[in-house]
């Protein structure tokens, strides 16, 4: 255990030291010596647990108070934001002809502008640990079901929760209620799901939605105190709103764009609404708790779902017709991406293809797709391994999202590996994760108005083609969607003055 810094091993040696040089320690006997030593840690840790739990409690304590007592600031609630629909031009496709013409010249192309970006970020986490009762088996635990896969949580009568009214004054009682240390095995069994499941901030959002939700009742004031309140204690910078239905909502501070979702403009960040107020007009509380940080969209590593098979998939691979590559995603982890927002990382709406591009691969697509892709590959040259994942990618049947889904999608690796048509962005990121993972080259994609391609950074300088510069390696251009062409050609449509690179993360 770790008092502010002092660690055990010390507070023992410290105590130790002030003991040991008083008579009273010298005219007893070792046993007696350790017994005294333990009560006076004891009576040590004690007290630091206690000055803890008060420093929680008082912040708590200000967070009611300010709920009561500070006026609820009008707010007008702002037009989401629609994710723009990327207008795509018909795919260049190559004659085969031409494809089978050996590239004899190296062509440098110049882009200007990179789009740089840093999603790894520490998950938020409580402002200090959170003190609670040794975990017991308990048969009234709650066994709850998200996206598929069990999880148990301790019990915690929530029964008698309950708000006598709509106001601040009973929104600060509630607030209150739920700051008692009973509440404590709900907040650690939270946090310890979100570790155990590799949840990025959404999607424990998601979870503690269900948890309120079962908890206190579905789209309740109490339960969205509820998710506000375990949200707050893991470190999340939230604020409570209420509509003109006094309804209240959550808002998140995010530095992306949460598509979909209305917003609000509040200090230097954005907020966005995890529900739809009613009317044009919102009261936001603006207490800020220390430590809080705002909620980060990036998927850092691939959610842990129990597997329920999806839809089947076998793609026959251009110029190789002897191979079929076949995969069967996890339903639940498909679910799991359909419901996640269309979002941003930072207020550049290019980040967006970065959140895709660097989500690792889930264990389905290792294990079921890239042995096949390993052996495929195994005693080839660099070009040739890289020629053959590009064949692979050109291989899906492509669609506009406009048509498909009404508005851009960018999918997931598994997505395209799980509905029947796909588009350019989409097999540029499928592209970049089996370049990475297979073959371990950093990738670079690049967006052209209404296209998004990629380029790979080869150590065998000798591949003849078009190239981008970038941190002193050379990026080969590799068009997943310039239909059926080799490594080092750029779709005829594309221009390269309008191009901007978006250097993705190597992920194996």
């Amino acid at each position: 255990m770790r008092f502010h810094g002092l660690t055990q091993k010390f507070v023992y040696g410290v105590l130790t030291m002030s003991l040991s040089m008083t008579p009273y320690v010298f005219s007893r006997d070792k046993d007696e010596f350790d017994q005294l030593l333990n009560q006076s840690y004891e009576k040590f840790a004690k007290q630091v647990r206690e000055d803890y739990v008060s420093f929680r409690d008082k912040v708590n304590k200000e967070y009611a108070d300010f709920m009561r007592s500070h006026p609820w600031v009008y707010t007008e609630v702002e037009i989401p934001l629609v994710s723009p629909i990327q207008k795509e031009p018909e795919p260049d496709i190559e004659s085969e002809e031409e494809s089978k013409k050996v590239i004899e010249n190296q062509k440098a192309v110049v882009i200007e502008d990179v789009i740089e970006i840093n999603d790894i970020t520490p998950r938020p986490m409580p402002i200090e640990p959170i003190e609670e009762s040794p975990r017991n088996d308990d048969s009234r635990g709650m066994k709850l079901s998200f996206y598929g896969t069990p999880v148990n949580i301790r019990y915690v009568d929530m029964s008698s929760f309950r708000l006598k009214s709509n106001d601040e004054s009973a929104f600060a009682d509630g607030w209150e209620r739920l700051s008692q240390s009973t509440t404590n095995s709900l907040i650690s069994d939270c946090l310890r799901i979100r570790t155990e499941m590799g949840l990025p901030d959404w999607g424990y959002i998601m979870l503690l939605e269900m948890i309120s939700s079962h908890l206190t009742g579905e789209n309740s004031n109490e339960q969205r105190l509820l998710q506000g309140y375990l949200l707050n204690q893991s470190g999340y910078k939230i604020r409570f709103s209420y509509d003109s239905q006094r309804k209240l909502h959550i808002l998140f501070a995010s530095p992306g764009i949460i598509y979909g979702h209305p917003r609000y403009h509040l200090g230097d960040d954005w907020y966005y609404s995890y529900t739809q107020p009613q009317g044009n007009e919102v009261y936001i509380c603006k207490f800020e708790a220390p430590g809080e940080k705002a909620i980060n969209l990036a998927i850092n590593e691939s959610p842990l779902f129990d597997y329920v098979p999806g839809t089947t998939r076998n793609i026959i691979v251009k110029n190789y017709p002897d191979i079929t590559l076949s995969i069967t995603p996890n339903k639940n982890l498909i679910d799991f991406f359909n419901d996640y927002p269309g979002a941003t990382l930072d207020l550049s709406p290019y980040s967006m293809w970065a959140i895709h591009g660097n989500t690792p691969v889930s264990k389905e697509v290792k294990s079921q797709l890239y042995p096949s892709l390993m052996s495929a590959v195994e005693g080839k040259s660099q070009y040739e391994a890289l020629q053959f994942l590009l064949k692979v990618a050109q291989s899906f049947p492509y669609e506009y999202d406009e048509k498909l889904w009404g508005k851009d999608r960018v999918f997931w690796m598994e997505e395209s590996w799980e509905y029947p048509y796909s588009d350019c962005e989409d097999h540029a990121i499928n592209f970049s994760h089996m370049v990475r993972d297979i073959l371990g080259l950093d990738v670079c994609l690049v967006y052209y108005p209404g296209h998004l391609s990629s380029c790979v950074a080869l150590t065998d300088y000798d591949v003849k083609g078009d190239f981008i510069m970038y941190n002193g390696k050379k990026y080969i251009v590799c068009d997943p969607t310039y239909f059926f062409s080799n490594v080092g050609k750029t779709a005829p449509s594309n221009n390269n003055a309008e191009a901007i690179l978006i250097p993705l993360r190597k992920l194996n």
